[in-house]
C-alpha cells in the first residue's frame, strides 16, 4: 500500500506542475493539455487500486520557471523521474495487476520525455 500511496504523491505533483504550467505559459497549452489529461488518468487509476483514498486536489511545490524553455527541462525532468519510479516500482509490486498499472504509467512518462526532448 504505500508503494501505491508514494506513487500517487508523485503522480499528484507532476499534475499540479503542469497545470500551472500551463496557467503560467498559455503558449504550452496545446503540448500540455494532453499532459494534464493522462496525469489526471493515473493519479484516478491509482487511486482506484486504493479504494479507501479520497481524491484530493493536486498541489505541489515545484515553481513553474519563467522561461518556457526551462518550464519543459522541468517538466521533461519530473517526467523522467516517475518513470524511473515506477519502472522499479512495478518490479517490488504485490500483485501483476500492480505490476503493470506501474509499468503502463512508466511507460506512458517514456513517451513524455521522448516527446518534450524532441522539442528542446
Amino acid at each position: 500500500m504505500g508503494l501505491v500511496v508514494r506513487a500517487i504523491a508523485d503522480e499528484e505533483e507532476l499534475l499540479a506542475f503542469c497545470q500551472r504550467a500551463r496557467t503560467r505559459h498559455r503558449a504550452l497549452a496545446t503540448q500540455l493539455d494532453p499532459l494534464v489529461g493522462r496525469q489526471r488518468r493515473h493519479v484516478k487509476v491509482l487511486r482506484g487500486a486504493l479504494s479507501d483514498l479520497h481524491p484530493r486536489p493536486a498541489t505541489g511545490s515545484a515553481g513553474v520557471p519563467a522561461s518556457i524553455v526551462a518550464t519543459l527541462t522541468s517538466l521533461r525532468r519530473l517526467s523522467e523521474r516517475n518513470a524511473d519510479k515506477r519502472r522499479h516500482e512495478c518490479l517490488a509490486a504485490s500483485s501483476g495487476r500492480l505490476a503493470r498499472l506501474l509499468a503502463s504509467v512508466s511507460a506512458s512518462h517514456a513517451m513524455t520525455v521522448e516527446s518534450l526532448a524532441s522539442r528542446q
